[in-house]
């Protein structure tokens, strides 16, 4: 990566990007890609496991004689999954996000369509038996939230607009599972960083496709390195690195690209996914109950809110 992607910044965030080393990153743009909403690119978790994941499927599907064998095929991506894990260094988000991606490859070895929701479960409490204090770990919670989120979520709020065009169309993919997963890490978010960033969808949809193709672009350059084509493959992904890292910092220098000053206590940050879910749960299920007690739980939290910005005025 040093040898072929040109540029401090560009260099360093391929590595972040491919092995989560982030050591060479500058830390002003850090902060940019955690304003914009978008840290989660730079930070090897669940993400980076799901498109490695995607990848290894794909190249399994395409070998002779491998790809009828079920148990060969989960005993591969098991092993890749866990020599990448072990790659980037096993901290902890890694490891969440492959063992909740083994449960899922072992999960589709036995039944047809296997539960997420079971896998996720699983995973949670094989980590939980390893180490129980996980469970009051930001890392543990968000990467929870997030995963649940996109699965309950997602196909509901993808299936609010209906979009002919392809580009838009995958535009608005991107966009529907960054409001599942924002819907249901936010009020966690607010708890622990007491903010909000307010242009996460446009960040998302801009970032996302460009991370996608530099990941998996650096994964051929290392396959390619020592063939001529790399010097070539290098440029490319210098150039896409690039635009990557300007499109975020020009989000992050408009004015209103984040809300701060947040300060919720526990009893607000369950009542707000109490808000949320119930919301949720009228939107899809069409629920009058849910559409009441979501609006009774705004109206306490408004309130609660109120005489704690009051009490703080005294």
């Amino acid at each position: 990566l040093n040898k072929y992607i040109t540029g401090t910044d560009e260099a360093a965030l391929a590595k972040a990007l491919l092995i989560g080393y982030r050591v060479d990153l500058d830390k002003d743009l850090v902060q940019a890609y955690s304003n914009a909403g978008v840290i989660h690119l730079i930070v090897i978790a669940g993400l980076h496991l799901g498109l490695i994941y995607i990848l290894l499927i794909w190249v399994i599907g395409k070998i002779p004689g491998i790809k009828k064998s079920k148990v060969i095929s989960f005993i591969l991506i098991f092993l890749c999954l866990w020599f990448f894990a072990l790659l980037t260094g096993a901290s902890p988000p890694v490891m969440r996000a492959v063992v909740m991606f083994s449960f899922i490859a072992f999960g589709k070895l036995f039944y047809k369509k296997a539960s997420v929701f079971n896998s996720l479960a699983a995973s949670a409490f094989i980590l939980l038996c390893f180490n129980p204090f996980i469970l009051w770990d930001a890392g543990f919670q968000l990467s929870y939230f997030a995963v649940t989120g996109i699965v309950i979520a997602q196909r509901y709020i993808y299936n609010w607009l209906y979009i002919k065009n392809k580009i838009l169309n995958e535009a608005w993919k991107i966009a529907s599972v960054s409001l599942a997963a924002q819907v249901f890490t936010l009020p966690a978010l607010l708890y622990y960083f007491h903010q909000m960033p307010l242009l996460f969808l446009v960040s998302n949809i801009i970032a996302i496709p460009l991370a996608m193709f530099t990941l998996y672009g650096c994964v051929l350059l290392v396959a390619i390195s020592s063939v001529t084509p790399a010097v070539y493959l290098g440029k490319l992904l210098t150039g896409s690195i690039w635009l990557l890292n300007h499109a975020v910092l020009f989000i992050n220098a408009l004015p209103f690209s984040l809300w701060t000053g947040f300060s919720l206590s526990v009893t607000e940050t369950v009542l707000l996914y109490g808000i949320f879910i119930s919301f949720l749960y009228w939107l899809i299920k069409k629920n009058s109950f849910a559409l009441k007690f979501g609006i009774c739980g705004a109206l306490l939290f408004t309130i609660m809110i109120t005489l704690n910005k009051f009490n703080f005025s005294k």
